[in-house]
């Protein structure tokens, strides 16, 4: 019996957690608790970062309510859209990292040529690829022009770790960097679009069968949850936990389920 009844709980768990969206909420829950015990614990400049928790905490629990949008015929399937088009993304960003890191180490050997390695050297390999994906050209970086308050002098600079350098000039490197640019502001970005395209098709394609998919899901999570909400739900879990424990689920007759 005991054994059942760890079959049960066990069982019950790997249910609970098969749902993406109870995934969510356990990530939520796990965030909540450490910014609460972060808010009792740090103090004075410390409270910056108990602040970036709180905005994040608020942030994952506002994208939580995603979920409700399901139900609408219209919503509901540009939802889905959302979730499948963010793994289309991860795979486009694991291909972009291949060219991201692939000129970021070039523009750091060109231009900043035995750098002493610290982690600010990582932060600078990926800092000027990533702002020229979104347009930001910075020519006269890459053509070696003085920076603002920048020094070429190795005595100043190596010990700061090569903070506040001023970048080499490598005429080859300007010509690099508009490769780079057009490979990826035209060939993968356009890549991009019509993976996000055809995924979009795909579930338009079918969204009205999705979305009464996901209804049917949303329905059926609902029905089995406790009417009370939160935060006075915990008080419908001790009762059901007491009732359990005492054994007053033993020998009772359970209801059809009519999903």
């Amino acid at each position: 019996m005991l054994y059942s009844g760890r079959k049960t709980v066990w069982a019950n768990t790997r249910k609970w957690f098969a749902s993406k969206w109870n995934m969510f909420d356990a990530f939520n829950y796990a965030l909540f608790i450490i910014t609460i015990i972060l808010r009792m614990m740090l103090t004075g400049k410390q409270f910056d970062i108990v602040r970036y928790f709180y905005s994040f905490t608020v942030a994952m629990f506002s994208l939580r309510s995603l979920q409700n949008f399901l139900v609408d015929k219209n919503i509901g399937p540009k939802v889905i859209m959302i979730r499948k088009m963010v793994i289309d993304l991860v795979i486009f960003l694991s291909i972009l990292a291949v060219f991201l890191f692939s000129i970021g180490v070039i523009y750091q050997a060109s231009l900043f040529p035995n750098s002493p390695a610290t982690p600010k050297l990582l932060e600078s390999i990926i800092y000027i690829p990533y702002w020229q994906l979104f347009g930001e050209i910075t020519l006269g970086y890459l053509e070696g022009d003085d920076i603002d308050n920048c020094t070429r002098d190795e005595n100043i600079w190596r010990p700061a770790g090569g903070v506040g350098r001023c970048p080499e000039h490598k005429p080859f490197v300007p010509f690099l960097g508009g490769v780079y640019m057009f490979l990826t502001n035209i060939l993968l970005v356009n890549l991009l679009i019509a993976m996000f395209s055809n995924t979009f098709q795909e579930i338009q394609d079918r969204s009205e069968r999705i979305w009464k998919f996901y209804l049917f899901n949303i329905i059926r999570e609902f029905s089995e949850r406790p009417v009370v909400a939160p935060p006075f739900i915990i008080l419908i879990h001790i009762y059901r936990v007491v009732r359990y424990v005492f054994g007053g689920e033993n020998g009772k007759k359970e209801e059809p389920n009519e999903f």
